[in-house]
Formats: C-alpha cells, sequence, structure tokens
C-alpha cells in the first residue's frame, strides 16, 4: 500500500509539472519545482504530490522536508520546533546537517531592534519617537523628521528598491549589490557602514516617498548607523555585547573571515541553480574580505541560536539563567503591533512591532496556524523564524534559495508546506 501511494505521489507530480511545462520550462530550468502556492487559492496542499508530507504527528516533519531534497527542488533545509521551551523537532534534511549556518538576512533586523531599545533603555536615546537628526554625531542626518519609530516601522519613506523603468522593481540591499545605487562604480565590500549610510541619507539623491508602510532595507542601514554613532562602538561589536555574548550565541555573527575554520565549513552555499537575479550582482556567499557590516540583512546563524533568540521574547526579556537583554516593557514594544490601520499581505493580516510582522486576529492563510500576536520574520534566502505567544511555540525554516522575484520577498512553497503539516500537527 505505502509502495501504491508512493508511485501515485510522484505520478501526481509529473503530470502537475507536465501540464505546466510549457510555462516553467524555460522560467524555471534545471531546477524541479512543485507547483504549489497558497492552498487557500485552489493550488493542491503538498500531502497530495509526496505522501510522506501526508502526515499529523511532529515526527513527519523531517521525512517530508526530506521528500524536497530527495526530488530536487531543494539542496537541504533545517527545521526546528520548540513548544513550550521543549525543543520537540530538530533536523537537517538534504545537504543541510541539524547545526549548518545559513545566511538569515531580513531576519537580522529584529536583532537590530533589539540594539535600539537597548539604546533606549540606557538613556542614551530619549525614545523611539525622538528624531534621529537630534542624536549625538547624526547632526549631518539628511532626513530632518525622520523617527527612530519611523524606520523600525518601515514607514519613513525611505524607499528600498527602485524603478529603472516602470514596472520594473529591483531590490537594494548594498551586501547583495556590492555597489553603491545611483553610485554603481563604488563597490561596497571594503567600506564601513557609515560610508555607505552617509551616502543613502540624501534627500537630494533619494527623495522621501509615502510614509506608508514600505519595507525598507536602506531604513535599516541608517539605523545600523545610528546605533554605532550613539553606542561609540561598531555595529558588530555593539551586537556581541549585547545580544550574542549574554546569550551564548556563539554560531551568530556578521562576516564569515570572523568565525573559525570549523564555523566556515559550516556555512550552507546558495542554491544558484536558477540564473542569480539582478540584485545579486558579484554577489558571494561567503562574503571574503567584506569590511561592510550590514544591518539590513548581514547577520549568518543556525537554527539553534535563533531559537535561543526567541526565547528572550517568550521569557520577557530574559532567559531563565541568563543575563536579562531588555526589560519587559521593551519587549513588549517588539511585540505588540505598532502600525494600525495598513497592514501588510494576507490582505491586510499582518502588522507589525517595533521590530516583527505582527498576525493580526483573525490569521492568515498563507501563513497558516499562527495565531494572532504572532511574532515573525522572513529573510531572502527562504529562512523564516516564528514565535507564537498564545501556542508558546517557535518555528523556525532554514533553506538557502536565492529566487527571481518581482517582490523581493522570496516565497518558497517548500516552507509553506512546513507550515501546512505543522497546522495539521496542532489540530491533532
Amino acid at each position: 500500500m505505502n509502495t501504491l501511494r508512493l508511485a501515485l505521489g510522484w505520478a501526481i507530480v509529473a503530470a502537475a509539472l507536465a501540464g505546466s511545462a510549457g510555462a516553467v520550462k524555460d522560467r524555471v530550468p534545471r531546477v524541479p519545482r512543485f507547483p504549489l502556492g497558497n492552498p487557500a487559492a485552489g493550488i493542491p496542499k503538498w500531502e497530495r504530490l509526496d505522501p510522506r508530507c501526508d502526515g499529523r504527528r511532529l515526527a513527519d516533519v523531517g521525512p517530508c522536508i526530506q521528500s524536497f531534497a530527495d526530488y530536487g527542488s531543494l539542496l537541504g533545509a533545517v527545521t526546528l520546533v520548540d513548544r513550550r521551551g521543549l525543543p520537540l523537532h530538530v533536523a537537517g534534511a538534504g545537504a543541510f546537517p541539524a547545526d549548518t549556518i545559513v545566511q538569515i538576512q531580513s531576519m537580522t533586523k529584529p536583532f537590530v531592534s533589539v540594539l535600539v531599545l537597548k539604546l533606549v533603555e540606557q538613556g542614551r536615546i530619549p525614545s523611539v519617537d525622538t528624531r534621529v537628526a537630534d542624536l549625538p554625531g547624526l547632526q549631518d542626518f539628511g532626513y530632518r523628521e525622520i523617527t527612530i519609530r519611523q524606520l523600525l516601522t518601515h514607514t519613513s519613506g525611505v524607499w528600498y528598491r527602485t524603478e529603472p523603468t516602470p514596472g520594473t522593481r529591483i531590490g537594494i540591499a548594498p551586501q547583495l549589490t556590492n555597489r553603491l545605487e545611483k553610485e554603481p562604480g563604488t563597490t561596497t565590500r571594503d567600506k564601513p557602514l557609515a560610508f555607505v549610510a552617509r551616502h543613502y541619507a540624501s534627500p537630494a539623491r533619494y527623495p522621501l516617498g509615502a510614509t506608508t508602510p514600505q519595507y525598507s532595507n536602506i531604513g535599516f542601514t541608517l539605523l545600523g548607523w545610528m546605533v554605532e554613532q550613539v553606542s561609540g562602538r561598531s555595529l558588530d561589536a555593539f551586537m556581541k555585547e549585547v545580544v550574542l555574548e549574554p546569550l551564548e550565541l556563539r554560531d551568530t555573527f556578521f562576516l564569515a573571515d570572523t568565525a573559525s575554520a570549523a564555523q566556515r565549513k559550516r556555512i550552507a552555499r546558495l542554491d544558484r541553480r536558477l540564473p542569480d537575479p539582478s540584485d545579486y550582482d558579484h554577489y558571494d556567499e561567503l562574503r571574503p574580505a567584506w569590511r561592510y557590516v550590514s544591518p539590513e540583512g548581514g547577520l549568518y546563524s543556525t537554527a539553534a541560536d535563533l531559537r535561543t533568540f526567541l526565547q528572550v521574547f517568550r521569557h520577557r526579556g530574559q532567559i531563565p539563567g541568563r543575563p536579562r537583554i531588555l526589560s519587559e516593557a521593551s519587549i513588549a514594544s517588539l511585540m505588540q503591533e505598532s502600525t494600525p490601520g495598513v497592514g501588510h499581505r494576507c490582505n491586510g493580516q499582518q502588522g507589525r512591532s517595533l521590530g516583527f510582522y505582527v498576525t493580526r486576529p483573525g490569521g492568515c492563510a498563507e501563513m497558516p496556524g499562527l495565531g494572532p500576536g504572532t511574532i515573525w520574520h522572513q529573510g531572502r534566502f527562504s529562512t523564516e523564524f516564528w514565535y507564537d505567544p498564545g501556542k508558546d511555540e517557535i518555528g523556525i525554516f532554514l533553506a538557502q534559495v536565492v529566487l527571481e522575484n518581482a517582490t523581493y520577498t522570496a516565497s518558497l512553497g517548500e516552507r509553506d508546506a512546513f507550515k501546512q503539516l505543522l497546522d495539521r500537527v496542532r489540530a491533532e
């Protein structure tokens, strides 16, 4: 019976792929992809395509993720599920052992938000409603009226994408392009954060747009620069002092050159079987000899370290037996929605705190099972983590997939399948 189900499952996959071969062949060369997406849109769920994903137990997560590696749509992935403080599932699949180090890209932003709140607690910043230009060392900050809160919530009007031709959107993040926008002959790999931030803090080059929520990488570039100026430390040094060393996050760092030889061997290479998107020109996943420490997306980390980081929010600022990272009030501001009104994704069902997306009441079909108040963030290379306080659940998915994606935030079917399976487990 199992053999029959497996054969039937792969037959369905083959038929589905064959039916879309004409449209997919040129767009997705050499990389098999399941024809999946949001199940609410009527697209088949994963369990109809591979019987190993038709499970109801946490023990079924590993085989399900492994099925993608066997098929070839993923080179590897690491998944983790922690409920009520117990890591009930931690597993690697394909070429990724469970301790694989990956680039978490935009999941760096919540770490930087913690640094900002620490400076507020230390009295070096009056409040998150302070204008950046009013802070010591930032008198020449070009956007005179922008507040720290606006940068944290992506409502400053500082854009993150350009439109070289109408309808063509290109994400910009210096650690990916290795060059400055509007100054493409200047590479960033050997430049300090302050040099890069000063380029972008220019109203003459980059007039502000609307202050409605608009995801902004460069907004966090400016926040990182602000952290350096106010703390008097480099961003990576202050990150070590405030977060990494107190939490003993030994596998989390900004630059691969600072890691040990053993750690560098554990860094996953990117899946670049597809042609690189235009905003990855000159990108090297190990970033050798880089000096630019990227607050918008530069951290490497592991599932274990990310779980520890999220435990800070479970325990409202202090993991038992560890130093306090932030006060309960600061943690609340990082977990509570700060952008009422216009929402993000899922027909507006995702709001923003000072560091994360926050799921609104009613939930979201694209992110099954994440209850109201869940804080979460994704990274461009198909990584994601969340903490759902209602279920007291931490979830982590780490792949390293480079996709051409016009909307910049990659959505990966395999990641959706992980959450779909967890949703069924929760229902049991």
